[in-house]
């Protein structure tokens, strides 16, 4: 499991070196995946050589992980999975398989109904097809803007900025059931999810038929493109010799969607977060402190 990837970089000066614009582009490539290619422009605006203003577009990609793409973990009941195609080879849980929320609803149906194989058939809608894509590297869009400064006699700095991202393609697991041996959308699969038939051999004439279930969970990608935007302010005042007071407060939000996913995404981020400081780099020669709360 590898990648390579190369980098190239290119800045130009404008209006007296007022202006800097920024142009990148990267290029990975995974042999598992198609190539990416990753831009980011940027521009930095300096007003009286004390005002910076800058402005960053960036696209970005992340390839699963090695546990993300290579697992086959047997946890008992659950196994553990990778997000590559051919982890799912003969094993059938990208394309031949249930989702566990949709299980659950369904046998909580049947149980109501007196848990019968007639229950079950009269319910099988309840089932969702999980139908999992097949994995691909996260990507993100972002935009930010921002300004910073060094003000009253170069003793307080002052950083703000504000972002929006666009995710597409968020990595995380889903618990799916995989019908042994039957296919999704038959008779024999529904009733192959009915929680006493979980590890279930039926024997039909000289042969065994298999109507239990193999549970997995999959690493996978969301299907729902996902949004969160927020802003951040910094500040650092040296209110006495090199004895310094610093302070940001940062916030994150992500926008609801309409739509249900196939899992809950793992942006786990808080709205608010905030921070304290107080220390001093060089009290003695070569001993500094600091304070965070």
């Amino acid at each position: 499991y590898k990648k390579f990837g190369l980098f190239s970089q290119v800045t130009k000066t404008f209006l007296k070196e007022q202006l800097k614009l920024f142009g990148s582009l990267r290029f990975d490539y995974n042999p598992e995946f198609n190539p990416a290619f990753t831009p980011r422009l940027a521009a930095v605006y300096t007003l009286h050589q004390k005002h910076n203003f800058r402005f960053t577009y960036q696209l970005g990609y992340r390839f699963p992980a090695l546990f993300e793409a290579l697992s086959y973990v047997n946890n008992g009941r659950v196994k553990r999975v990778g997000s590559l195609s051919y982890i799912n080879e003969g094993l059938g849980y990208l394309e031949n398989s249930y989702t566990q929320a949709s299980v659950i609803n369904f046998n909580a149906a049947v149980s109501a109904q007196g848990n019968t194989d007639a229950a079950a058939l009269a319910n099988r809608n309840l089932l969702v097809w999980a139908n999992l894509p097949k994995a691909r590297p996260e990507k993100i869009n972002s935009f930010e803007i921002g300004y910073k400064s060094v003000l009253a006699n170069n003793k307080l700095v002052v950083d703000i900025d504000a972002y929006s991202n666009t995710y597409d393609g968020f990595l995380g697991q889903v618990q799916v059931y995989v019908p042994k041996g039957e296919t999704v959308g038959s008779d024999a699969a529904v009733l192959a999810m009915l929680d006493r038939n979980r590890d279930a051999t039926a024997a039909t004439g000289n042969t065994a038929a298999s109507k239990g279930q193999d549970r997995y969970r999959v690493y996978t990608n969301a299907k729902n493109k996902y949004h969160n935007f927020g802003s951040a302010l910094g500040l650092t005042w040296i209110f006495y010799k090199k004895y310094t007071l610093a302070g940001n407060v940062s916030y994150n939000k992500m926008k609801a969607t309409n739509t249900n996913d196939i899992f809950v995404t793992g942006f786990n981020t808080p709205e608010w977060t905030t921070n304290l400081s107080f220390g001093n780099r060089e009290v003695v020669k070569n001993i500094g402190f600091n304070l965070t709360w």
